[in-house]
């Protein structure tokens, strides 16, 4: 069995990883770090009282799962306080984008929602690698020009620090998050505009036009009150489609959201009622038997939904499937197809294959998704409640978010910066299985502003002064010398003239002589 398999894959190819159990166990550990993801310690024995440490790795998708929003949470989407921004859903398939170093090897490592590992090739500077980063986003093809483009809609953890010298923790809200991750693209990542897709194998001495496997983006977040103007195409003229890519549906984040792994009740997602999907496993005993659709149950195992329909629709998605099912079948493997609810014939309709998954929904999200058809929550409703939101001052600044736009560098350019860049899986072979997997070394911090290394210190998480006491708050506000901080009674002050100031230094002359006799 080969270590890789090469696959086509966005404008070039990419590597699936298959027997590479270093990378794998390298992947897991910086996924359980970066997500915090808790685990039980081994030697608790009866006591299951201790507080739980940080899992040694993550064999499960630790990307966040959003809620379907149903009509109990509009009040929570629209209050004020909770402080809700909107994202469009693009209609993509869903990685973790991983940038990391092993044995002083860069890689770009894309993560589907069954674990499965690809090596991709991503002109990002070599600092980003080493300092690590872990993105959330989805892989899209561009309806105009076919081009796929990963769009990133959040920033999980990276060691480079903002252009203010700030570290973005896991607590850090989401608004600051994606920030930093608008800065990181544009200005640690080379744009190729060559669509060309011949793959350049590394060698020793790389050519210095360092090709990209896709695109990458950052996604504008928007405040629910510029809602209605932002996505006014969508509303008005039912096109859904934003900036170039298919969507269907739109998220809805908090704008102090942290990052929670797993399901996050906070976060919401709309669909209209024609868009409203399930992922089921398309199964039959052996072949000739009828279709069976089966769904997760709470132990995480295959469980009987219903029969497949066999009508039109359904027997057409059989047919054209078919060697495609029996290979699964063959390799013992769940086939798991994307389906919509057809009110008329009162049926699951087979949509699409799901191969970037490998169980279909739980009971539990196909009854939500029921109930989000039956209370049909229509795009029109939602532009209405947000248009009634109270517009606050300055939005512009508290939610600014430009889209990334990157033009291509020059040659010299590059040079000034070492870059990182894909590396072929014959590098690995030099790799030791007995080293360790985290580096021995402590790395040095990047400066992003005066683009050089400095020493790393012992970090300590900035105070806000939203969490201070009420009284430190006003010693702030009474030292600092701006105009809002100022009070607005007006203090008169005293005037002075030459003569009294010498009349006062006389009298306490002639006091200081008197006291002395």
């Amino acid at each position: 069995m080969s270590d890789f398999r090469q696959e086509p894959f966005g404008q070039d190819v990419a590597f699936v990883v298959e027997n590479v159990p270093m990378l794998r166990k390298h992947v897991e550990a910086r996924l359980a770090r970066m997500y915090n993801i808790s685990a039980l310690s081994d030697d608790r024995g009866d006591d299951r009282s201790k507080r739980p440490r940080t899992a040694t790795n993550c064999s499960m998708f630790p990307g966040a799962i959003v809620c379907s929003l149903l009509r109990n949470d509009l009040r929570a989407l629209t209050d004020s306080r909770n402080n809700y921004v909107a994202l469009e859903k693009t209609d993509g398939i869903r990685y973790l984008l991983l940038l990391t170093t092993l044995e002083n090897i860069p890689y770009a490592v894309l993560i589907d929602r069954k674990m499965e590992l690809r090596v991709v090739n991503l002109d990002f500077s070599l600092a980003l690698f080493e300092q690590e980063a872990l993105f959330d986003g989805e892989l899209a093809q561009s309806v105009e020009n076919g081009l796929y483009t990963f769009l990133i809609f959040d920033l999980i953890y990276t060691n480079v620090r903002t252009q203010n010298g700030d570290r973005i923790y896991r607590d850090s809200s989401y608004t600051q998050r994606m920030r930093h991750a608008n800065h990181l693209v544009k200005t640690m990542w080379q744009k190729q505009v060559s669509t060309d897709a011949q793959y350049q194998v590394y060698s020793e001495r790389p050519v210095q036009a360092i090709k990209n496997t896709f695109y990458i983006k950052v996604k504008r977040y928007v405040p629910l009150v510029e809602f209605n103007e932002t996505f006014k195409r969508v509303i008005e003229q039912n096109d859904w489609t934003h900036h170039g890519y298919k969507i269907d549906g739109f998220i809805f984040v908090k704008s102090r959201q942290t990052v929670e792994p797993f399901r996050n009740e906070n976060q919401f997602k709309y669909k209209p009622t024609h868009l409203h999907t399930i992922d089921v496993q398309l199964y039959r005993e052996r072949i000739g038997s009828p279709y069976e659709l089966l769904i997760k149950n709470s132990r995480n195992s295959p469980q009987f939904y219903s029969k497949l329909v066999l009508c039109q629709e359904n027997t057409s998605f059989v047919v054209t499937h078919e060697q495609e099912i029996i290979r699964h079948e063959q390799q013992k493997r769940n086939y798991i197809v994307e389906c919509s609810w057809n009110s008329d014939q009162q049926c699951w309709i087979l949509k699409m294959p799901r191969l970037d998954k490998q169980t279909p929904n739980a009971l539990n999200t196909i009854e939500l998704t029921r109930k989000n058809i039956q209370e049909n929550i229509t795009l029109s409703e939602l532009a209405e409640k947000f248009n009634s939101l109270e517009r606050r001052e300055p939005s512009s600044s508290t939610f600014s978010n430009t889209p990334v736009v990157t033009e291509q560098k020059t040659m010299q350019q590059t040079d000034e910066t070492k870059r990182g860049c894909f590396v072929h899986p014959s590098r690995l072979q030099n790799i030791s299985q007995s080293s360790s997997l985290l580096p021995t070394h402590q790395p040095q911090e990047y400066d992003p502003v005066d683009n050089v290394h400095v020493k790393k210190n012992r970090d300590v998480k900035p105070v806000s002064e939203h969490s201070l006491s009420p009284i430190y708050q006003e010693s702030i506000k009474s030292d600092c010398t701006c105009e809002h901080c100022q009070p607005k009674t007006s203090v008169e002050k005293p005037n002075f003239c030459l003569a009294d100031l010498d009349q006062l230094l006389l009298q306490a002359k002639t006091l200081s002589q008197l006291q002395k006799f």
